[in-house]
């Protein structure tokens, strides 16, 4: 019993030995190939240093970098919550002029509760409200022979 546990422990362990250093190796050779770009960016930085001093001779040298300026700020901070104008000017407002909606007239009694709903039930089928241009209701048609038929045909 004690021998199949230690034959695990052993198997086990090589093969964490042997994922340790697979990853070594590949971190290994990220690192390397880090290192390639970090000295071709360097290539790259000092060969546009000495072309900034062919266009501008003296002013910078490689020994001494230019102190970076300092920051100015063209608008102070404000507290949250206010406006800084200068940052934000105010906008002006469009006004609209008031379009006629058309009143229900006496024939349509459908009750505002009823309307709420209608309203509600297109509001979560994500239109907007202000799609619905008029609620009436359905105007009877007046049922036939024909009709009678048809609707009894598409029950069956």
């Amino acid at each position: 019993m004690e021998n199949s546990v230690l034959i695990i422990l052993f198997i086990a362990l090589v093969i964490l030995a042997g994922l340790v250093f697979g990853i070594g190796h590949v971190l290994n050779q990220r690192i390397l190939v880090l290192q390639q770009q970090v000295d071709e960016l360097t290539v790259q930085y000092k060969t546009l240093q000495s072309r900034m001093e062919e266009i501008q001779p003296g002013e910078q040298t490689e020994k001494t970098p230019a102190a970076p300026k300092a920051a100015v700020m063209k608008n102070p901070p404000v507290s949250l919550g206010e406006r800084n104008l200068a940052v934000m000017p105010k906008k002006e407002i469009a006004v609209l002029p008031k379009k006629q909606i058309p009143v229900s007239t006496a024939t349509d009694d459908i009750a505002p509760e009823v309307v709420a709903v209608i309203m509600a039930a297109v509001a979560a089928c994500g239109y907007a409200p202000t799609s619905i241009r008029a609620i009436h209701r359905k105007k009877s048609v007046k049922a036939t022979n024909w009709v009678m038929a048809g609707r009894l045909a598409g029950m069956k």
